[in-house]
């Protein structure tokens, strides 16, 4: 418990319990994904399942900090997996290589408590929601381009998503982080117990506007 100290004090041993109980899988391994994971794997998430069909890329470099140029060419789910259980050897780390339009989604998502989408393809982000929607599986979503972003914790209000993508063709590194650390919270938060009511959120950051919606 040493290791988990400082958060111990905020989340107290019973909830630190319940996030070593938990499960949870995060689908792509872009920015959004290397943040959500390793937040995850330093506040000692008991397992987590990383989907991913992508190799590491040089252009990937500017704010997937998990990778570094010799990894250029490996599965970006490999090289994850092996940074994160260095990182905390406490946590089980899952990796699955494959396109997720070819897998069945059901199984995958099956015996997790929180499903993480950190996509940046529409085409297959619309399929992992339909799936989560049937299983009833409660969802954090997250999205960035430019200088803008969202995030949303969803389950009934899913395809109201849908409405307002954006694209993630370009992409600096300070957005992708915040966007991608608030995913993180706000999969702790449920995890522990303290986020019921479902919300979406868009936020600006060259012009500082953040906005929400409750469900």
């Amino acid at each position: 418990m040493v290791r988990y100290a400082r958060q111990l004090n905020l989340i107290g041993k019973r909830g630190q319990e319940k996030l070593r109980r938990a499960k949870v899988i995060i689908f792509g391994l872009g920015g959004l994904g290397n943040f959500v994971s390793l937040e995850l794997t330093l506040s000692g998430v008991g397992k987590i399942t990383l989907v991913d069909k992508d190799v590491v890329s040089l252009s990937d470099l500017n704010r997937q900090f998990l990778y570094e140029e010799k990894d250029v060419g490996k599965k970006k789910v490999l090289v994850a997996a092996r940074r994160l259980r260095e990182i905390n050897p406490d946590v089980v780390i899952e990796p699955i290589y494959g396109d997720l339009m070819k897998m069945k989604i059901d199984k995958l998502i099956k015996d997790c408590d929180l499903v993480v989408d950190c996509l940046d393809d529409w085409k297959t982000r619309w399929k992992l929601f339909e799936e989560v929607k049937k299983a009833k599986k409660p969802l954090v979503h997250g999205a960035v381009e430019g200088w803008r972003g969202q995030v949303g914790f969803l389950k009934e209000n899913i395809d109201k998503v849908k409405k307002v993508g954006l694209a993630c063709t370009a992409v600096l590194s300070p957005p992708v982080g915040l966007v991608g650390s608030l995913q993180a919270t706000i999969c702790l938060r449920y995890l522990l117990g303290q986020l019921k009511k479902e919300f979406f959120m868009t936020m600006n950051l060259e012009k500082g506007e953040f906005k929400r919606l409750e469900f």
